[in-house]
């Protein structure tokens, strides 16, 4: 992302799996500029520059993900197990072409496929 636009922090797989964090907002909270609100001591939401989590869009592959709470904009990202994650992009200024419903940020987390692993894989 050296040739980008607007301000983008990217964190790979690679550096996801050098520490023991179980989900995507765990792994989150090594980027500069990321904070983490905690819930029973786990990440949950993520918020960006220091702006509340309901005022950044998370998405998933591209694909905004909506809230599951009726009554907050913020996503949960404590349910996505940060094993499943092939990169993790926070994007912290929008340019003319993003929508501007992400005050903050926005937080894109790419996937892994299906054929990213050779053979069978669990986790305990």
């Amino acid at each position: 992302m050296r040739s980008a636009d607007n301000l983008i922090s990217v964190v790979t797989s690679d550096s996801i799996g050098q520490f023991p964090d179980e989900n995507v907002s765990e792994a989150l909270q090594r980027i500069n500029g990321v904070f983490v609100e905690r819930d029973q001591g786990e990440g949950r939401f993520v918020g960006v520059r220091g702006i509340d989590p309901q005022l950044n869009v998370a998405s998933i592959n591209g694909l905004n993900v909506p809230a599951p709470e009726s009554d907050r904009r913020n996503v949960a990202l404590d349910v996505i197990p940060s094993d499943l994650v092939e990169s993790l992009e926070v994007t912290k200024t929008l340019t003319p072409d993003q929508d501007g419903d992400a005050i903050g940020g926005t937080i894109n987390i790419k996937s892994l496929s299906a054929f990213d692993r050779e053979g069978m894989s669990y986790k305990l």
